[in-house]
């Protein structure tokens, strides 16, 4: 039943005004004289803001309409995402130089063009000259001159979302902050039964990509340096290495399965942590409100079961671990999916919160007497954290709260920079 993203709190827009979109991006595909990654990053732009979609899901959209090859997509997604890290910035400084020059502003691409540019400039990306020349004079100086000052950019967070990390983070806030401010890395995850960390290393050598191990996850490997195309990969290693953040890869660990535990993922959404325990020896049950995304996501050796996690079909104390991976705010995945700042709402938080409450109470009515819960978020607040933990458990005495296993603190936040962000806590049931 997990979601990857919170519902979006901008307005959709209907689907003419989405088709609009699309047909004037046609138009100006056929004369634009930009790069293609640059041309295809302003679609991203131009359709985000005509549809209301999460941007990755736009950016599919876009690069299968043009056709995208791996490396103008990656250069596209550099662009789009980089503009979404500091769109807010971004945007006043075009602005203000819009009004300082007065007269007629350019219309809305050539502003997103120079916005574009600017969260380049800051990300230390190449701009061609091509590029620069679609720019009027007062933006091309605008952008001359951030290069030559080298533009330094915070990140674009809602203001009561930097109240919320100031007050749960005192003492790592501004390390927080600073890590927001940059791409997450790839991480890679390894199935062990069927390779070695050392042999995807090796392969990943012969793409002049180096890694080197996570101290997070015995499974994961940095990439360090280099693009890993895992479809060039030698056969033997496809299907045994995948893309997964390393403290995801914890979190799964976290569960400790044991090759004899039956295991239920309640909420196994894109399905990276079923897979993970698969490859562990533990007998997996995953599953997923969504029929399709359980159908796509389902890893081989994992039963699927279609079902409402809040609503479970399955017997009371009918499994030894339960993984309770709970849709949230998605707010420890910034550096991922840095346009989610620009659509989280607040007042979308107590409804996530009662879902997760009544998560977390139906996996403590599905663990046997001694098995374990454990409950987790990638979010970095704490009223879906330690709050949803506090008012679930309360005073049951049939429950007792374990510390959380390295390489989480003993109250179980892991915080950006050091991976994405995660929230676990351990709960086991007593006879």
């Amino acid at each position: 039943m997990r979601r990857s993203r919170p519902p979006s709190s901008f307005p959709r827009g209907d689907k003419t005004e989405a088709r609009r979109a699309q047909g004037r991006e046609r138009v100006l595909v056929a004369a634009d004289p930009l790069p293609l990654a640059w041309a295809a990053a302003l679609d991203v732009l131009a359709r985000r803001r005509a549809a209301g979609e999460p941007l990755d899901r736009v950016m599919a959209a876009v690069a299968r309409e043009r056709h995208l090859g791996p490396r103008e997509r990656r250069a596209t997604a550099d662009l789009a995402f980089g503009w979404a890290r500091h769109a807010g910035a971004v945007d006043d400084l075009v602005a203000a130089a819009v009004r300082h020059e007065g007269g007629v502003a350019p219309r809305r691409r050539v502003l997103d063009l120079a916005a574009v540019c600017l969260a380049a400039v800051a990300a230390g990306l190449d701009i061609d000259p091509r590029v620069l020349a679609a720019l009027p004079g007062s933006l091309r100086v605008l952008v001359d001159d951030a290069a030559a000052a080298g533009l330094a950019l915070p990140v674009s967070l809602p203001a009561w979302l930097v109240t919320r990390l100031r007050g749960a983070y005192p003492d790592v806030v501004l390390e927080l902050l600073a890590a927001l401010e940059r791409p997450a890395p790839t991480v890679l995850a390894i199935d062990r039964r069927r390779t070695s960390l050392g042999a995807v290393t090796l392969a990943l050598q012969a793409q002049e990509v180096t890694t080197t191990p996570s101290p997070l996850a015995p499974t994961a490997l940095r990439v360090v340096s280099g693009r890993a195309s895992l479809a060039a990969l030698p056969p033997s290693l496809r299907g045994a290495v995948w893309p997964m953040d390393d403290g995801s890869q914890a979190v799964a660990h976290a569960v400790q399965a044991q090759p004899v535990d039956r295991v239920l993922d309640l909420c196994a959404g894109g399905g990276g942590k079923a897979r993970l325990l698969v490859s562990l020896g533990a007998t997996v049950v995953a599953a997923d409100i969504d029929a399709g995304r359980l159908a796509r996501s389902l890893p081989d050796g994992a039963q699927g079961v279609v079902a409402d996690g809040t609503r479970s079909p399955f017997l009371p104390g009918s499994f030894d671990r339960v993984l309770v991976d709970a849709p949230c705010s998605g707010t420890g995945t910034l550096r991922r999916a840095p346009d989610l700042a620009l659509r989280l709402d607040p007042e979308q938080l107590p409804a996530l919160v009662a879902t997760q409450r009544a998560l977390l109470t139906q996996a403590l009515a599905l663990v046997k007497p001694g098995g374990r819960v454990v409950y987790a978020t990638c979010s970095l607040l704490p009223e879906e954290n330690e709050g949803v933990v506090d008012a679930v458990v309360g005073d049951r005495r049939d429950v007792v709260r374990l510390p959380a296993p390295a390489p989480f603190p003993a109250r179980g936040s892991l915080t950006p920079p050091a991976c994405d962000g995660f929230f676990v806590a351990v709960l086991q049931r007593t006879a």
